[in-house]
């Protein structure tokens, strides 16, 4: 993922996809995640601190295998996907960002993704103050009509949780060796 400006002050000598929180790596709870729903491989898109991600976590965690898809530089949430490609081997694919923690059901977005013959998926999130966030318009029947950047403005509304399935032909339509978000 991102370089961890944020968090630098904090985990300066790492990524922080392995941040501890808990007495753990961050991560390992998505993995939890990833494996209660069945999930029994996982690729790492990793970027900066790359070599320590890959250090600290092996290639299993419990049941789930892990596969590593490093960037030479950063390529943006969708070149590092395209840039993944020969290792990605199912479709849909479930994408989701290694630092954030989400607490909606997997297995609703699966079958919402099947039943509507969906290209991709997006999961949401509704919040009472969207100011913070960038907004997602959504129509009454849930497709998406667009993204609005951060506004200021407090108000309620769908937010983008960072959790996505689609198909690998889309993954497969992306630039090659371009950051692409």
């Amino acid at each position: 993922g991102g370089l961890g400006t944020r968090l630098r002050s904090e985990v300066a000598d790492r990524s922080k996809v392995v941040a501890e929180v808990g007495e753990r790596p961050f991560i390992t709870r998505i993995f939890d995640q990833l494996i209660g729903v069945g999930i029994r491989r996982a690729v790492l898109c990793t970027g900066y601190k790359a070599e320590g991600v890959e250090g600290l976590l092996g290639d299993r965690y419990g049941n789930l295998e892990l596969v590593y898809s490093p960037e030479i530089e950063p390529l943006g949430t969708a070149g590092a996907l395209r840039n993944a490609l020969e290792l990605l081997d199912t479709s849909p694919l479930l994408v989701l960002n290694g630092d954030s923690y989400f607490s909606g059901n997997l297995l609703e977005l699966l079958d919402f993704h099947h039943k509507n013959d969906a290209f991709g998926s997006i999961m949401l999130c509704y919040m009472e103050d969207v100011a913070s966030y960038g907004q997602v318009r959504v129509d009454d029947s849930g497709v998406i009509g667009g993204f609005e950047e951060k506004s200021g403005k407090a108000e309620p509304g769908w937010v983008n949780a960072g959790l996505y399935l689609l198909r690998k032909e889309w993954i497969e339509s992306i630039s090659i060796d371009r950051k692409v978000s």
